[in-house]
């Protein structure tokens, strides 16, 4: 128990300032002198006595994509991971089941120490006593082995007489459309959820790295959307677009220049892409209801998803 960040904060205050000078005025420890409420609770990660005027939980869903695509826009490789965040601050000693409208599509999951691991096998469902404040819930892997993701990048590259012609092409995909969910609250409001897999999604961050064969020492892209930026040391171009236009089309183009004797390098351009969606996953996942057992009272619960890149590179 001494190990959970429920009890430490009860024995040990954290570190601030004004406590670190009231400290070095009075001598005295940050560390308690007596067990706080928090060591002295019956659940580890919960501290008793827990009270809060407005009783809320909210949760986020982040699916991180994994990806390597031919220049010819093939999938060589790919993997989607998620996690699920929580945020609480609900009174008393709340036992709540988080009920997925998808369960199937969930594999390899780890959870918090607070999660009824034996009902999620038996019953797909995640059910739970939360800490107070902001947890990390679970992590999962995607079944899906063919993931759609909402962007996508077309590099061309031809050698001729010492120098390069390179371009990326960026634009939005269609995504699959999936059904999206609809939360109520317990006090009879309704709180929207996304909706999944729309064709009409906003991509923001967008960002392609381009690390050059370290032969080429020159290069001229330019573009008439983002910002481009150099780095001599690591040989990269970074190509910073932000949010995705829409109607437009944004292209990288221009040339690279090799030494004299060099028809084209052995080391190819590699290209790594950067992207975030909000309100969307690559699988779907969207949560059915959300059932509090064991207290009385009115809450608020809502959900949030979003989508970005881990590692997706694209071969040139």
């Amino acid at each position: 128990m001494i190990t959970e960040p429920n009890a430490l904060n009860t024995l040990i205050a954290p570190p601030t300032l004004t406590g670190k000078m009231a400290n070095f005025v009075t001598g005295k420890s940050s560390v308690g002198e007596t067990l706080g409420e928090g060591a002295m609770s019956v659940i580890p990660w919960r501290r008793a006595n827990v009270n809060h005027v407005n009783n809320e939980i909210y949760f986020d869903i982040v699916e991180e994509i994994d990806c390597i695509v031919e220049s010819n826009g093939q999938v060589v490789a790919n993997d989607v991971r998620g996690i699920i965040t929580c945020a609480s601050s609900m009174s008393g000693v709340p036992d709540l089941t988080l009920i997925f409208s998808n369960p199937t599509i969930i594999e390899d999951c780890s959870f918090h120490p607070c999660v009824r691991y034996a009902r999620f096998d038996r019953e797909q469902v995640v059910s739970f006593v939360p800490p107070d404040g902001v947890f990390q819930l679970m992590t999962y892997r995607v079944v899906d082995r063919n993931p759609q993701a909402p962007i996508y990048c077309r590099p061309e590259l031809r050698y001729r007489e010492g120098t390069g012609r390179l371009s990326f092409t960026i634009g939005p995909k269609p995504m699959a459309a999936r059904k999206g969910v609809t939360m109520k609250t317990s006090s009879g409001g309704m709180g929207s959820a996304p909706v999944s897999g729309s064709s009409d999604v906003v991509v923001e961050d967008v960002r392609l790295v381009v690390t050059f064969p370290k032969c080429i020492k020159t290069v001229d892209l330019s573009s008439e959307v983002g910002i481009i930026t150099t780095d001599p040391r690591t040989n990269e171009l970074t190509w910073n677009i932000g949010r995705l236009p829409s109607g437009k089309t944004p292209e990288l183009v221009g040339n690279l220049y090799l030494p004299v004797g060099v028809v084209q390098p052995l080391e190819a351009v590699s290209a790594v892409l950067h992207f975030t969606v909000p309100g969307q996953t690559v699988s779907g996942l969207s949560v059915k209801d959300l059932l509090l057992v064991n207290e009385k009272y009115k809450f608020v619960k809502g959900i949030k998803t979003i989508l970005k890149t881990g590692r997706y590179q694209v071969r040139v």
